[in-house]
């Protein structure tokens, strides 16, 4: 399966389904195990780079570039949720409630799909080692606007 093929079936599920969040869509995720998403492995050196694959009236499909010790901000999502998947390289997630207190870690290896909502947490994605991470990303809905937290890091 390609990235165009894993979008379309996406798709699909989103328009079968009356479930809001997209956490149900792991089992369509866990099987891209395609090698295109390669062409957006595009290095950054000031910060992660976040590609739009793809989007619809229904989602967003990005693929994102970690360099060396890359982190995000602290961040929310949008309504219906963020899937992702690790491509390459290994990523930590520290998740957040919304006073901003550490409330839990999870590494993230090759393979690994994790979701995310605000009803779970807010989190931050890290690169904390010297190497060169990508991840899947979906959003639901598409065109959301990202809040990010000032939390003095």
């Amino acid at each position: 399966m390609n990235l165009d093929e894993l979008f379309n079936l996406i798709n699909e599920n989103i328009k079968q389904t009356d479930k809001k969040n997209i956490n149900h869509l792991y089992n369509i995720i866990k099987d891209y195990n395609g090698t295109d998403w390669k062409q957006y492995r595009k290095v950054n050196k000031e910060t992660y780079n976040k590609i739009l694959v793809n989007s619809n009236e229904n989602f967003d499909m990005y693929i994102i570039t970690w360099n060396n010790y890359q982190k995000s901000k602290i961040h929310n999502h949008p309504e219906n949720g963020c899937i992702y998947k690790i491509l390459e390289g290994h990523l930590i997630e520290e998740n957040y409630d919304h006073k901003l207190r550490l409330v839990g870690i999870k590494s993230l290896f090759i393979d690994r799909i994790g979701y995310i909502d605000d009803f779970i947490h807010l989190h931050r994605m890290n690169n904390y080692k010297n190497n060169i991470c990508v991840s899947l990303h979906i959003y639901s809905p598409p065109n959301f606007k990202t809040t990010y937290y000032d939390d003095n890091d």
